[in-house]
């Protein structure tokens, strides 16, 4: 494990890390994944900084807080850091891509910047090359692809943005040349991105952080209207995997890598 030769707490900055995260609203899926990730980040952290937590969906905290359960959104975070005289942040994101929730995260970091002595705001896992290395290693060493089978990632968005970015993921994940991963996006269903594929076996796999709704229901709902159901229906057999990202071990140790590094720039 990584240790940053020159952090904060070395210079005596009050600091805190701040992990953001969309959120979801089903707590089984957020106990083995958004809330295993956080714990591991406090107890590494633990006795160094403080660790806080965020939610940028503003469905997400109301729906908790209705459940008298205390979250902050992305602001209220940084006003309560701010308030309790924190000098350093060191901001995680653990969305993947660049899109509107990250955008709002990255414009409340600016506004409240000055409040602070430094404040390290990190970028989504797909939006940094060394980033989607990291993350496409772990998905081929997590999820099991037999040899007549093609991997399908289905992601979430249709942002202009997001597609690049998913392509990119692609060929990192298919740079041994074998062309069997394939990413999809949750609500664009074509065969567009099947072309050039000649295994008839797919292994369906969400390329989300949890495994809520999207899961049970966009990739893998009764009809055709879910992925599974539509690719069934085009004569492809379908294995899922209903696990979200953030389920695998050396996915989340992909966020933690990041949030050591951004760390040593305090």
């Amino acid at each position: 494990m990584l240790k940053a030769p020159l952090l904060c707490w070395e210079k005596k900055m009050k600091t805190a890390v701040l992990v953001v995260s969309f959120g979801t609203m089903q707590e089984a899926a957020w106990d083995k994944t958004i809330g295993l990730m956080e714990e591991e980040i406090r107890q590494e952290w633990q006795g160094r900084c403080d660790v806080f937590t965020a939610y940028t969906s503003r469905r997400v905290v109301e729906y908790w807080r209705a459940q008298e359960r205390s979250l902050l959104d992305e602001e209220e975070a940084f006003v309560l850091l701010r308030n309790l005289g924190y000098e350093a942040v060191v901001a995680l994101p653990t969305h993947l891509a660049a899109g509107q929730e990250f955008t709002k995260l990255k414009q409340k970091a600016e506004q409240y910047e000055a409040c602070f002595k430094r404040l390290i705001l990190g970028v989504p896992i797909l939006e940094k090359a060394v980033y989607r290395e990291r993350l496409a290693k772990a998905l081929k060493d997590e999820i099991i692809v037999r040899e007549q089978e093609a991997l399908v990632l289905m992601a979430h968005g249709v942002r202009k943005g997001d597609q690049q970015v998913y392509h990119q993921l692609q060929r990192v994940l298919n740079a041994d040349g074998k062309e069997r991963v394939i990413v999809v996006a949750m609500e664009n269903k074509e065969l567009e991105p099947m072309e050039g594929v000649t295994v008839h076996n797919l292994v369906l796999a969400p390329l989300l952080l949890t495994a809520g709704k999207h899961v049970t229901q966009d990739m893998c709902g009764a009809g055709t209207g879910s992925w599974q159901g539509f690719l069934e229906s085009k004569g492809y057999a379908v294995r899922t995997v209903k696990k979200g990202l953030a389920e695998y071990p050396k996915v989340r140790e992909v966020y933690k890598q990041q949030l050591r590094e951004l760390c040593t720039s305090i």
